[in-house]
């Protein structure tokens, strides 16, 4: 179940659609939503503004002041604006009442790394593509140990809890995210299993979903199967799948390669994070 939602905002154009998202899901589970703006440090900004003699003038470092509190504003607005829209209550402690609710918190520091460790204590992190890059994004799934619900910009074909596809590969990782949706999979009307082919040939492809799709029917689910066969572009094609099954939303397994503990995103990975404009749960 779905009961603590933690939400970043960056005081930018982005949070709207992030919000909503995330009303969307709390809505539906009567969860909470922690709203977290991480406030823009000066000396960080200034720091990667240096260059030349490294001379810091007065009128730099009050522009990057300004420039931070500007954020810090927008995103309280948009917070405000947000409950108001949606009457939601602001609480800062659990309560059992039923019913959506949120609160704000500021704090300083760096973004990647406040997700990634206040996202160990929520069930779900929302987010978009434009908070954070996609190596951000993809070490904040991996910090966190949390699934990431990354929106999009344009509205997906299909509602949130309409048609949900689901990207199966025979991998641990695909089944860790199929157990850590069932949440969101049990609230759609419809369930796609996407299994690309990836070199494997159809049968192999059928028989992989098939058996998944069985675990599935044990949950009182009944699936309807896709095979898809995939060129290197594996991604674009799993998303063009989910536009054209309807769906509101992909679930997929996030993958990485670690090298010297350095993470990597899988080419999928980053192409979800990076490249499309499709919500995605993603889960490590």
């Amino acid at each position: 179940m779905i009961k603590s939602i933690l939400v970043p905002l960056v005081g930018e154009a982005g949070d709207a659609a992030i919000l909503e998202m995330a009303h969307s899901v709390a809505n539906h589970f009567q969860a909470h939503i922690d709203a977290l703006h991480v406030r823009k440090d000066p000396l960080q900004e200034l720091a990667k503004l240096i260059t030349g003699d490294g001379i810091i003038t007065q009128v730099l470092w009050d522009a990057l002041e300004e420039d931070a509190r500007e954020h810090n504003d927008n995103a309280k607005r948009s917070f405000a604006k947000f409950c108001e829209a949606h009457d939601v209550h602001v609480l800062n402690a659990p309560h059992f009442g039923g019913g959506e609710s949120a609160s704000w918190l500021e704090v300083a520091g760096n973004l990647p790394a406040q997700l990634g460790a206040r996202g160990r204590y929520h069930d779900l992190i929302v987010t978009g593509r434009d908070c954070l890059s996609a190596g951000e994004l993809g070490d904040v799934l991996v910090r966190s140990g949390r699934p990431m619900l990354v929106c999009s910009k344009r509205k997906p074909p299909g509602a949130l809890f309409g048609t949900i596809a689901v990207a199966w590969k025979d991998t641990a990782n695909s089944a860790h995210a199929m157990t850590t949706a069932m949440p969101f999979l049990h609230a759609a009307k419809q369930i796609v299993i996407l299994s690309a082919t990836e070199g494997q040939d159809n049968t192999s492809a059928m028989a992989d979903a098939d058996r998944i799709a069985v675990n599935f029917r044990w949950h009182g689910i009944e699936p309807e199967i896709r095979c898809l066969s995939s060129s290197d572009d594996i991604g674009q094609c799993l998303v063009d799948a989910a536009v054209r099954a309807g769906a509101g939303l992909l679930v997929m397994g996030g993958y990485s390669h670690s090298r010297a503990r350095e993470f990597v995103l899988g080419g999928t990975t980053r192409y979800m994070l990076e490249a499309s404009d499709f919500p995605v749960l993603i889960v490590h």
